[in-house]
């Protein structure tokens, strides 16, 4: 009777699903993940940022690599654009997860928070994908940060939801400045700059679309904005246009100025200036041409000389300022 009952007790033993032995090795905390920030904003331009974040545990701490990619606003003055940061952090992978797994996080409370963007406007917010391994498969964590949880005095931002900015909040510190910190506006981006990328596997990641899903909801890919800033844009141009009765030996010709390249606007400017019998200007009348350039044009041409020659008091010369760039009326 002893061994029957023990027969008997262990054909009914419950099974243990497999899902729970997932879950036991889920227990260990992640080395790696990758994250996506899109960040919209109801003003600008530009209106996007498109951050991807590569964590990495390390001997001591972590290494973080923060990729920024900026779509082009205008061609003649901002045109695409990748930066690169790279950093170390005395933190673990876990610690900057919080101690929190999360493979652990059920896919239904994620679900649940996300539904809050259909309740209200949203004029900026953060769209926000966690790539990790759980249990030999790719699993990505989707939160959505709307615009409240950054700005309003009691939020009630849902429990996921605050752990993934919290865990934004430690690599923005770590590997800083924030988009938050960027201007409203778009500045005047030096032209044929190319990006900071170094590392040639990311690039390849980059450029072969890897990390294209974690953008999925967003309205620029990842990879195209990575070739896009690979493209250098064409430099504005200034050009002694002519120069009568006499050319100038030494002169020196303006920077084409930010207001205009702002305004997308190009122009000449023509004036006529007096020249001593030494060939030094002694005076100068700016008589037809942009405003916008006057000011550039007067301050070089006061040092410009020319060959001496009694004959010549007055030259009147004209300098052309060119974009050399498409321009979209639509930017």
């Amino acid at each position: 009777m002893k061994l029957h009952s023990l027969l008997v007790a262990v054909f009914f033993l419950p099974t243990i699903p497999s899902c729970t032995f997932s879950q036991t090795r889920d227990q260990n905390p992640p080395q790696q993940f990758v994250l996506g920030r899109h960040t919209y904003f109801d003003f600008g331009p530009p209106h996007d940022y498109y951050e991807i974040y590569l964590v990495k545990q390390a001997k001591k701490g972590s290494e973080v690599q923060r990729i920024t990619l900026t779509p082009e606003t205008n061609k003649c003055y901002a045109p695409a654009k990748t930066e690169f940061v790279e950093r170390t952090s005395p933190l673990s992978v876990e610690e900057l997860l919080s101690g929190t797994n999360p493979c652990r996080i059920p896919e239904k409370e994620l679900t649940k928070e996300r539904r809050r963007s259909k309740k209200g406007l949203i004029f900026s917010g953060a769209n926000v994908a966690l790539q990790i391994e759980c249990s030999q498969t790719t699993r990505i964590i989707r939160a959505d940060i709307l615009d409240r949880d950054w700005f309003a005095e009691n939020p009630d931002t849902p429990k996921n939801t605050s752990w993934t900015m919290k865990l934004l909040d430690r690599l923005d510190q770590l590997t800083g400045p924030r988009i938050m910190d960027k201007p409203a506006f778009g500045s005047v981006d030096p032209p044929g700059q190319p990006t900071d990328l170094a590392d040639p596997i990311t690039q390849q990641n980059l450029s072969s679309g890897k990390y294209d899903e974690l953008f999925a909801v967003a309205p620029d890919k990842a990879s195209v904005l990575y070739k896009e800033s690979l493209i250098t844009p064409p430099k504005p141009t200034v050009q002694l246009a002519s120069s009568s009765p006499a050319s100038p030996t030494v002169f020196k010709l303006p920077a084409y100025p930010r207001l205009p390249v702002l305004a997308v606007h190009e122009g000449s400017v023509s004036t006529t200036m007096s020249v001593d019998q030494q060939g030094k200007v002694s005076a100068i009348v700016i008589y037809q041409g942009s405003k916008l350039f006057e000011a550039a044009v007067r301050d070089v041409i006061k040092d410009w000389k020319f060959p001496p020659d009694p004959n010549v008091t007055q030259v009147t010369v004209t300098i052309e300022f060119k974009l050399n760039c498409h321009k979209d009326p639509n930017r």
